[in-house]
């Protein structure tokens, strides 16, 4: 406990209040109501470590008795940060996908299109049903596949904005 909360199991066992008192204000109701919602919980939270510094944890215990408890408390800062990356992440790939101002594909590893925004469907004159699995060399001018893929190597040495290219779009009609 000490190296999760900052206290040692001596000053918390003769100040058991000190964990209930850790928990950000924010959470401390939600917290509550989890523990007196079921005999078992599992709740997530912020702990305010002794040193100040605010930690993630998730709490799991069930009630046995009337006096006894038995839980466990885990450190899961990075599994919650990792999660709010993730959901931000989501949130901009959705802004991005469904922007009117520019096409947006997604391709697979044969450079093929899994999803297509509308205004890439507008753009290349095709329905949203017909663009997915087409061939990007399809819809997009010479030496754009090529590009594609030397830009997917770069990918994995971290330059991320590597895998960003503009094309000039083909109509079905030929017209770029």
């Amino acid at each position: 406990m000490q190296s999760l909360s900052g206290w040692s199991m001596a000053e918390l066992l003769d100040h058991p209040e000190r964990l209930d008192e850790a928990i950000d204000p924010a959470d401390r109701d939600r917290v509550n109501q989890a523990r007196q919602a079921a005999d078992a919980w599992n709740v997530r939270y912020q702990l305010i470590r002794r040193d100040g510094q605010p930690i993630w944890v998730l709490e799991t215990a069930k009630v046995i008795s009337d006096t006894f408890v038995v839980g466990t408390l885990a450190d899961i800062s990075e599994q919650h940060a990792t999660e709010e990356r993730a959901h931000d992440m989501s949130a901009i790939f959705e802004a991005v996908f469904q922007t009117q101002v520019f096409g947006v594909a997604i391709l697979d590893d044969q450079h093929r299109v899994v999803m297509g925004n509308e205004a890439l469907c507008s753009l290349v004159n095709l329905d949203a049903t017909l663009i997915q699995g087409i061939p990007i060399s399809l819809i997009s001018s010479p030496g754009f596949e090529q590009e594609i893929v030397s830009a997917a190597a770069d990918v994995p040495s971290g330059n991320h904005l590597a895998a960003t290219r503009t094309l000039q779009p083909k109509r079905k009609d030929g017209q770029t």
